[in-house]
C-alpha cells in the first residue's frame, strides 16, 4: 500500500511499511514528511554543492554557460518525496532542468533525518 500526503502543497509519498497504520500516515511519518518539505532549500543547496563538479564535466566547453550555486539551485524543481518503508528514510528527486540532459534523476537520500546522499540516478 502506498499512501499520498499533501503537506504545504508538496505530494508526500509513504511506502507501504513503518509509516503508515490502519491505512493512514502515522504522526511520525507525517511529522517526518512536515520535516522533509520545510528543507527543500538545504536539499537543493546540499545537492549544488556536491554535484556541480558533475555537471561542469558533463558539458563541453562553451556549449552550456558555469552556474553559480544559487542558478543550480533553482533550477531544481519539482519535488518528488518518498518516504521509503523503514522509519526515518527517504529519497527526494528533484527535475533539474535539463542541467544533466534529462538523462539522470537528481536524488537526495535521507536516513534518521539526515541528509546522507545525493546522486544522479
Amino acid at each position: 500500500m502506498t499512501l499520498e500526503l499533501v503537506v504545504d502543497g508538496h505530494v508526500v509519498r509513504i511506502l507501504s511499511g513503518a509509516g503508515i497504520e490502519n491505512g493512514v500516515a502515522t504522526p511520525a511519518a507525517y511529522e517526518f514528511a512536515r520535516g522533509l518539505v520545510s528543507r527543500l532549500s538545504e536539499m537543493k543547496k546540499y545537492a549544488a554543492e556536491n554535484l556541480m563538479d558533475a555537471y561542469d564535466t558533463l558539458w563541453p566547453e562553451g556549449e552550456r554557460e558555469p552556474l553559480t550555486v544559487t542558478e543550480f539551485m533553482q533550477n531544481l524543481t519539482s519535488p518528488t518525496i518518498i518516504i521509503r518503508e523503514q522509519t526515518g528514510v527517504a529519497t527526494v528527486y528533484f527535475e533539474d532542468s535539463g542541467m544533466f540532459r534529462n538523462d539522470f534523476s537528481l536524488s537526495v537520500a535521507f536516513k534518521d533525518g539526515e541528509i546522507i546522499d545525493v546522486s544522479l540516478e
